[in-house]
């Protein structure tokens, strides 16, 4: 919280260091009980082993819900202190320090540390206990981490009104590691779905999967961006697309933590369904309520609207500055009467197919249809 309210100095050496080692305590603490065996712990004793090599006892820790989350939020804030190199924070730091805030605050309302009075002893998921699963979630969740980051940089640019060149000469070494690193944690997940699952493929379209490439393709466009043959107009959306990128990763996250919504190998502890709608963000919905999950779930909803929000306020907002520096008068100022009955349209249509998704795309690209 320091870091993100008092920005100056917090960037000295010994704020950057404390401020890591706080927040990856809560993680490197699970990971020595998983170690040692410590069946005080409901985590250990529900996914721990004696039995287990030293290797599956530490992938054993993102066995659970809060595991991974702790996971998530060490990486991130390794990725923030990489990220901090002034001494007064930028708004692109003090984004991730609150990103990993979230992270830690959610992962207590799961009660990682909870006493195991009580539990029934159990065992790792078998699909777990291989070298690959130590490998895979870590490099995954950097991969998310940069992903946020490229996202953080741009929100923080968009908030100092800088251009879209500037932002993206400034995402874009996040954006080149993020590619990196998810090109290697899905082709880590295809090797695991093709050696242990045995799919007979390395692909097979699950919703994990699906979800992870997502983000990987918004950055694959800002690391091509200079590629384009007209380039002003692509590090022109750039900025949105690391907007975008963020907002799939947390999808991602949201469709792994979402168990029982989309039909996954990675769903390793189910939350069951509460309507039987075919809408699974409807069924998201319906899971959402007080409950730790729940309040995690929302905290994913919520996440994403605002980047996605960010990202087409950016994009409209470029598209009037370069229309009214050319005297030019957009479609929703000469023919409003006809944008409306265009958004009205496609909120119709969306509404009749049944989608969620498919209204919140629809409306998106409708604003920056009236508004060119």
């Amino acid at each position: 919280m320091h870091q993100i309210i008092r920005p100056e100095k917090a960037g000295t050496r010994l704020f950057k260091n404390i401020t890591i080692l706080s927040q990856t305590a809560p993680f490197i603490l699970l990971v020595i009980a998983f170690i040692i065996d410590d069946y005080s712990l409901k985590l250990v004793t529900e996914y721990g082993g004696s039995d287990l090599p030293i290797l599956y006892r530490i992938s054993a820790v993102w066995g659970g819900r809060a595991g991974p989350l702790l996971l998530f939020a060490a990486l991130t804030s390794i990725v923030t202190w990489f990220m901090t190199d002034r001494e007064e924070l930028d708004y692109d730091v003090r984004i991730m320090h609150g990103f990993t805030l979230g992270i830690l605050f959610i992962s207590w309302f799961l009660r990682p540390f909870e006493g195991s009075e009580g539990i029934i002893p159990s065992e790792l998921n078998p699909l777990l206990q291989t070298d690959l699963m130590v490998i895979h979630p870590p490099v995954v969740f950097s991969y998310y981490a940069l992903c946020i980051a490229t996202a953080s940089v741009a929100m923080g640019g968009i908030i100092h009104q800088k251009s879209a060149k500037e932002i993206h000469d400034a995402q874009l070494h996040w954006a080149r590691a993020a590619f990196f690193i998810g090109t290697i944690g899905i082709g880590l997940g295809g090797l695991w779905a093709y050696t242990v699952l045995d799919w007979g493929g390395y692909w097979a379209w699950d919703p994990v999967e699906t979800g992870s490439i997502l983000p990987w393709f918004a950055l694959l466009l800002i690391v091509h961006a200079r590629s384009s043959p007209d380039t002003s107009k692509s590090i022109q959306i750039s900025p949105a697309l690391g907007l975008i990128s963020g907002a799939l990763a947390i999808h991602a996250t949201l469709v792994t933590r979402a168990n029982g919504v989309w039909a996954s190998v990675h769903a390793f502890a189910a939350d069951g369904l509460g309507t039987d709608s075919q809408d699974p963000y409807i069924r998201v919905m319906y899971i959402i309520d007080a409950s730790p999950i729940g309040f995690e779930l929302a905290c994913y909803v919520i996440s994403i609207l605002i980047l996605g929000f960010f990202a087409i306020y950016f994009l409209t907002n470029q598209q009037i500055n370069h229309l009214h520096s050319k005297n030019k008068r957009l479609l929703f100022e000469d023919r409003k009467e006809f944008s409306l009955i265009l958004l009205l349209m496609i909120l119709g249509i969306s509404i009749w197919i049944g989608s969620t998704a498919v209204t919140i795309v629809g409306i998106s690209f409708m604003v920056l249809l009236i508004t060119s």
